[in-house]
């Protein structure tokens, strides 16, 4: 039983449903403008952050070691989360050091799960959307960051808010560019270029891998 037990936990470590992680996201970049937009519903923003956070440590671990690090990692982050949204205040850079470790050890997972697998199926796809999302909020923490370290970095109002940091970065990931926050401070421009390219590079390559791992997949079966 011990040793089934084992084995199914190793296999859902292995081969996890990514439908979940997607599902968490969208809905953490969802309530972060709902948050800005009615004063209380920080609620439904906690709540999501929370699922976001304590999915992660699941989705990015290979075995219950390392499982249990990830998830002491994500009570550490959201402690910090906690922190800035209800005192108005930025988190720090320990804060932003501990969150970008668990954001970028999720994002591994993601895309070596996506490069790994020989066939393209749906929870494939699932899983390089996740990745895509996870860069973008990855990199609102890293703008965040910046300007907690160097005040005035970018043009934000609210330099608090946190949703404000992932607005930009997707609208810098996907090229957009609407110029309503623009970066100020040469350390914030280098940062908005190298996520330009990383934006890029991940599309292309993701994408590239996925188109790649179908057609031969269906040679195949042919």
């Amino acid at each position: 039983m011990l040793e089934l037990a084992k084995e199914k936990t190793r296999e859902a470590f292995d081969h996890p449903n990514y439908v979940y992680l997607l599902i968490a996201l969208v809905a953490l970049i969802i309530n972060g403008a709902v948050s800005l937009k009615f004063e209380h519903s920080h609620l439904f923003m906690d709540i999501s952050y929370a699922i976001v956070i304590f999915l992660g440590p699941f989705y990015s671990s290979s075995n219950f070691r390392s499982f249990t690090f990830h998830f002491i990692l994500g009570i550490v982050i959201f402690s910090f989360y906690y922190y800035q949204v209800h005192t108005s205040q930025l988190g720090g850079s320990l804060g932003a050091l501990f969150t970008l470790t668990f954001y970028y050890l999720l994002l591994h997972k993601l895309v070596s799960y996506v490069w790994k697998q020989k066939l393209v199926t749906l929870n494939v796809v699932f899983a390089a959307i996740c990745g895509y999302l996870v860069l973008g909020i990855t990199a609102g923490v890293v703008f965040m960051f910046i300007e907690s370290s160097i005040p005035n970095s970018f043009s934000i109002q609210d330099s608090s808010k946190y949703f404000e940091y992932i607005y930009f970065s997707f609208v810098t990931l996907t090229s957009i560019g609407y110029g309503d926050i623009v970066p100020l401070d040469p350390i914030a421009k280098m940062s908005t270029v190298l996520l330009c390219i990383a934006g890029q590079l991940y599309i292309t390559i993701i994408l590239a891998l996925i188109v790649g791992k179908y057609i031969s997949q269906n040679i195949d079966i042919e």
